[in-house]
């Protein structure tokens, strides 16, 4: 009988997938991460009760659980890497750098310490002969988070759920009587807690107050801290009068001012962006690769074509169309159809 080992986080999503493969004739051990600790501040508050419904979830399936520490690994792989890059202007996605560092790295090699022959999460994506695929789910699929696992991880990884639409996943939790079946989804990051995220990063990274400017260098209002703004943002500016709604445009981090500007202005349009960190599932055939691109999760894949691949990581992506509000730090993830081929960061975007 091969051994699965299930990431259970007290979720209906992972409960299901333990759940889904005992069915399957697997033999089934669920492992558990605590990934933050701050009980100083109301962040991360649902870890006892994660713990507990993943220990009521265990004995309805009668499957045993361990529990694995990778609160000091987060902090330094993915917590303070988000406080670097919000401190350069920038604005890096968590959950991609979890999935990459913590989820398929570190909890996947406490699994294998655990003898598994395969390693599930609750991940809507679907792999095929060691392709990642979206889930079918569309409104749910999380292939844009998983770009960057390393594809030898990837072959020994289950996703029952891609193959389920979501509320398919509750109705089986119901049937099953499982703890979590109405447990609600959580929404977020986890360390920021009920927190809005501006007002979580100002305890990491003081204000700084400075400048809105317009297009033609007028001061037009006062922000907190440039660091606290994402292009496109159009909500929280504090900045009213009559006419359109004021959007950020761009940054100047050097003289911390934040530009501003009403409407769908072109300053807010790039047809092309330069990537770091470029990592590949399926490496291109040659330096060029006609595909499409999804800007972050949820959106729509557009067609795009990447070119300078180097070994190091760096890459250009050409849009077919010019896109509104891209951000340095966000992640631009390829796609052939529904397979992913890989992602990379934005370091640059051109105008």
């Amino acid at each position: 009988m091969k051994r699965v080992v299930v990431a259970m986080s007290g979720g209906v999503d992972s409960s299901v997938t333990a759940l889904l493969l005992k069915r399957q004739g697997y033999e089934v051990v669920g492992l558990f991460a605590k990934c933050w600790d701050d009980s100083s501040r109301n962040s991360c508050l649902t870890y006892e009760q994660d713990y507990q419904d993943v220990a009521y979830t265990a004995a309805c399936l009668d499957i045993p659980f361990y529990t694995v520490d990778l609160t000091g690994e987060y902090r330094r792989e993915v917590f303070e890497d988000l406080l670097e890059g919000y401190g350069r202007g920038q604005a890096p996605n968590p959950d991609i750098l979890c999935n990459q560092k913590i989820k398929f790295h570190h909890l996947y090699h406490h699994a294998e310490k655990l003898g598994m022959d395969y390693f599930a999460t609750g991940h809507y994506a679907t792999i095929a002969q060691g392709r990642l695929g979206m889930g079918v789910d569309d409104r749910k699929d999380q292939s844009y988070f998983l770009y960057a696992i390393e594809p030898a991880v990837l072959k020994k990884v289950l996703f029952p759920l891609g193959e389920i639409q979501k509320n398919q996943v509750r109705k089986i939790a119901a049937e099953a009587y499982l703890p979590t079946a109405t447990k609600k989804d959580s929404m977020g990051i986890c360390f920021v807690g009920n927190l809005k995220f501006s007002e979580f990063l100002a305890e990491y990274l003081p204000e700084k107050p400075g400048a809105f400017v317009d297009l033609s260098g007028q001061v037009v209002g006062e922000h907190r801290g440039a660091h606290l703004y994402t292009f496109g943002q159009r909500r929280h500016l504090g900045l009213g009068g009559a006419g359109e709604r004021w959007y950020v445009v761009k940054k100047d981090m050097a003289k911390n001012w934040v530009y501003v500007t009403r409407g769908d202005h072109p300053q807010m349009f790039a047809g092309s962006v330069m990537l770091r960190s470029t990592r590949w599932l399926q490496q291109p055939a040659g330096s060029s690769l006609r595909c499409q691109g999804r800007i972050r999760h949820g959106a729509l894949p557009l067609d795009c074509v990447v070119d300078h691949i180097t070994t190091d990581g760096l890459a250009r992506v050409v849009f077919q169309d010019p896109i509104k509000a891209l951000s340095c730090g966000q992640s631009v993830v390829f796609y052939q159809g529904r397979e992913c081929l890989g992602g990379g960061i934005i370091q640059e975007v051109v105008m």
